[in-house]
């Protein structure tokens, strides 16, 4: 299981992703579908980190950064979750507003992806 599943499951993206997009239903290609479910997780992990950015002090996010730098590849599928957990929590409320976040960033991608479909 490559972190994408472990982190995506954490959070409870997973399901959400797959739901929403229809992924791995046969509706369109398995390639096709795991192309478009990494588009997805990119985007929720770059959110991730804007929303810590943005929600840290400078210092503190500096610290997150270097500690994420530090992982080998060996540990990154326990080691990058905790890190991010241990972050969150250091914000008020943060996996509820990173729940939040992420949930409208995934209805926004699937009205994006919609709207690029009825231009075709």
């Amino acid at each position: 299981m490559d972190l994408g599943s472990v982190f995506m499951k954490k959070f409870y993206l997973d399901e959400r992703i797959r739901e929403k997009f229809q992924l791995f239903k046969g509706f369109r290609s398995q390639q096709e579908d795991q192309e478009l479910y990494e588009h997805i997780y990119e985007a929720c992990f770059a959110e991730i980190l804007i929303f810590l950015k943005d929600s840290l002090e400078e210092f503190t996010f500096k610290q997150f950064q270097r500690e994420l730098a530090t992982i080998d590849d060996k540990e990154a599928l326990n080691l990058t979750y905790s890190v991010i957990i241990e972050y969150l929590r250091m914000v008020t409320d943060g996996a509820y507003k990173i729940d939040r976040r992420l949930d409208h960033l995934v209805n926004n991608l699937l009205i994006q992806s919609m709207k690029n479909l009825s231009k075709k």
